[in-house]
């Protein structure tokens, strides 16, 4: 187990999985291997292994919880939404004290862009949580982040700055809720600084460095936001919204052949619902004609609310 333990982060070789399964040999009840070598199956995505591990652990164990949210996570992996709902929906119940298992109802729903069943997981916890505190941080920022996509901007902002106060100003936070501001023109330079403060903490981090390059860019400082936008692809260049924003700022600086280019690999790397029209019109008539067309995707909504 002490070999299988120190290799489990090596994703070069099957060594971890060697040894844990000896150990699972010479003692089959040792739970704590069999977690591990759970996880040693996620690492190398070999989710229907790790399910397979997992459901060797029995209720009588202490890692039984783990186990069994482990195993709803990696069960959604395999596109089993429902089977991993299931499973967290059985083991609330079995843990109705237990936050864990509706945090993972959430975490399941926001990735599938289910944002209104994500939030009431999310609301079911810090129901259960009480009165808010450090460790709770994560629960009002994912929450936050519901509701943002939601359209619900006054109870997202009050989330994240929440989350903002409780987290020591994590940079994550930061990061969402300062890129927020941008996004509605609003608070242009407390949410620059934000971002700045973000980057200086995860300097690596693409996301943070889009955020600030896009900062940048709705203060109309185009080569700025050009040269953060540019290594933010570096850092992450499977993004399509990153992408579309360095074509963005290609376009304002007159660099318009290589912000076609950024569309057309933005388009091909399977944006948001409704950002493809968009591109397509970035693509055939320009920024400023894509710009428009946005603002009028946005009217309806905004008429509504």
């Amino acid at each position: 187990y002490g070999l299988g333990s120190a290799l489990a982060g090596d994703t070069s070789s099957n060594l971890a999985e060697l040894y844990l399964n000896l150990a699972l040999f010479m003692r089959p009840d040792f739970d704590i291997a069999r977690s591990l070598l759970g996880g040693a199956y996620e690492t190398q995505n070999r989710w229907a292994d790790a399910v397979a591990a997992y459901d060797r652990i029995g209720k009588s164990s202490p890692l039984y919880l783990n186990a069994r949210i482990q195993t709803a996570m990696a069960l959604d992996k395999l596109d089993r939404e429902d089977e991993a709902v299931r499973v967290l929906r059985r083991v609330a119940r079995e843990n109705p004290e237990r936050i864990e298992p509706l945090v993972a109802l959430g975490d399941i729903h926001r990735a599938k862009e289910k944002y209104a069943e994500a939030a009431l997981e999310y609301e079911r916890a810090i129901v259960l949580a009480g009165e808010p505190a450090e460790r709770d941080w994560t629960l009002y920022y994912a929450r936050g982040i519901c509701f943002e996509r939601l359209g619900e901007w006054a109870k997202a902002e009050k989330d994240l700055k929440l989350a903002l106060e409780l987290s020591g100003e994590h940079p994550l936070v930061l990061n969402y809720l300062g890129y927020s501001w941008i996004e509605q023109h609003h608070r242009l330079d407390e949410a620059l600084a934000m971002i700045e403060k973000a980057v200086e903490q995860r300097p690596n981090d693409g996301f943070i460095v889009d955020s600030l390059g896009w900062a940048r860019y709705r203060l109309g400082e185009y080569d700025l936001a050009v040269k953060y936008l540019e290594r933010a692809v570096e850092l992450q260049p499977g993004d399509p919204t990153i992408n579309e924003h360095l074509g963005d700022a290609f376009w304002k600086v007159g660099r318009r052949i290589e912000a076609r280019y950024q569309w057309s690999h933005a388009l091909s790397l399977e944006p948001e619902a409704g950002r493809e029209d968009i591109l397509r019109t970035k693509l055939d008539f320009g920024l400023e004609a894509g710009e428009k067309a946005e603002q009028e995707a946005k009217a309806p909504s905004q008429a509504g609310s």
